[in-house]
């Protein structure tokens, strides 16, 4: 029972941590006006319904058998990661559908690209220390449901450094389709 009242805490620290970081990167997005800061936080939007629905197959699994479930609720953590796959590939249309319409839209200054880059970097290392305990906790303890929300929590951080390395030339002069191409790139390592 220690375990499920571990992994129930571990849930609902996820998605606490899920959406102050979509707020952060919202808030980003607002500062800089980049197509790939909008990626990222599509992404992590995908993430705070993610980690919901892992606090729903936690609840879940851990229910004891009945009599319409004489094994359990154990396939419940399996259901939240097929649906969260789903999830990921209404966001990657979402984001492609921006890049295709931001390639004929008329060039707009990035505003604020160093808080908004700020911003981010930040959400990178929390993204990193709570996907860590998440793998762990689902390693110890056997939970499926938290090694899928762990590479949801961690696994983004690489497509934030994507973001933060796709605005840097666009600060310095560079063409303003890098965006909208990271913003691409992101579409499809999430499919």
């Amino acid at each position: 029972m220690a375990q499920a009242s571990m992994e129930r805490k571990a849930t609902r620290v996820a998605v606490i941590v899920a959406v102050v970081l979509l707020f952060t990167k919202l808030l980003a997005y607002r500062l800089t006006g980049s197509t790939a800061v909008f990626g990222d936080a599509m992404e992590s939007l995908v993430n705070v319904v993610a980690s919901l629905l892992a606090v729903w197959s936690v609840w879940m699994a851990h229910r004891p058998a009945d009599r319409t479930h004489p094994y359990g609720h154990g396939k419940a953590e399996f259901v939240s990661a097929a649906i969260e796959g789903g999830l990921v590939l209404a966001a990657a249309g979402a984001v492609a559908f921006k890049c295709v319409n931001d390639f004929g839209a008329a060039e707009q200054p990035l505003q604020s690209i160093d808080m908004g880059l700020l911003l981010l970097a930040s959400t990178v290392l929390v993204n990193g220390v709570v996907g860590g305990w998440l793998l762990h906790l689902g390693k110890s303890g056997g939970s499926a449901a938290l090694e899928a929300l762990r590479l949801n929590v961690s696994g983004p951080a690489a497509v934030t450094a994507r973001a933060i390395d796709a605005n840097r030339p666009i600060d310095l002069g560079g063409v303003s389709l890098i965006g909208q191409g990271i913003g691409v790139m992101t579409v499809r390592d999430e499919v």
